[in-house]
């Protein structure tokens, strides 16, 4: 099975509504292509999304706090990863 390489583009803090936002790039780990459709989602909650044709992703919305970040496509390792969200003042 292939693995995943993930991409970061940003990671921010709407302070309009005290929101936060995630957004990134799913590519495959050999050929750093990017993998359209996978599913990309915070495991145990409601907030998820697939990547578009590029491989690109954008979780939005969601509350400061940890996280645990879900990449999964078939054929290829579900990967994960903790991601902390820190509330600002």
């Amino acid at each position: 099975m292939r693995l995943f390489a993930i991409l970061m583009l940003s990671v921010g803090w709407m302070q309009a509504n005290s929101q936060n936002e995630l957004s990134g790039q799913v590519l495959d780990s050999v050929t750093r292509q990017p993998v359209p459709f996978a599913n990309v989602y915070f495991s145990n909650t409601t907030i998820g999304t697939i990547s578009n044709d590029k491989g690109e992703f954008v979780l939005r919305g969601f509350a400061s706090g940890k996280y645990d970040l879900t990449i999964s496509f078939v054929g290829y390792r579900t990967t994960q990863g903790t991601l902390t969200f820190p509330r600002t003042t």
